[in-house]
């Protein structure tokens, strides 16, 4: 059940004031995360394995699933989820040509749209 605290009330106020101060950032970590994503922007896929050994304990022999396991685990998601995988799965992963020569087939509006396709290393 969730609690209402009624910020009129002096006690409620000050312990909505602690709430809130405990659920505060901690100092360091909008440094990290910048960090982090800016190695990944410069070393890409080698920077995303190493992190995911280091944070998740895990070695990726690949960083993509395969058809068959992305269909069985999108198949388990409610519709509009699935349909969002499925946008993200055709979002091209190549730089396109130009929108007039855009080698996106399957979605080329995205290229007209200004969309930039990710670029895998």
């Amino acid at each position: 059940m969730i609690r209402i605290l009624h910020l009129a009330d002096p006690a409620q106020r000050s312990e909505a004031q602690e709430l809130r101060a405990s659920a505060a950032m901690p100092e360091g970590v909008a440094a990290t995360v910048a960090d982090i994503i800016a190695d990944v922007r410069e070393r890409g896929d080698v920077a995303v394995r190493e992190l995911t050994a280091r944070f998740d304990d895990a070695q990726l022999r690949s960083l993509f699933l395969d058809d068959t396991r992305w269909d069985a685990l999108a198949a388990e998601c409610p519709a509009p989820v699935r349909a969002a995988l499925q946008l993200a799965r055709s979002f091209p992963t190549e730089a396109c040509c130009s929108a007039s020569r855009c080698r996106c087939s399957a979605r080329p509006a995205t290229c007209r749209a200004g969309a930039r396709p990710i670029r895998r290393r």
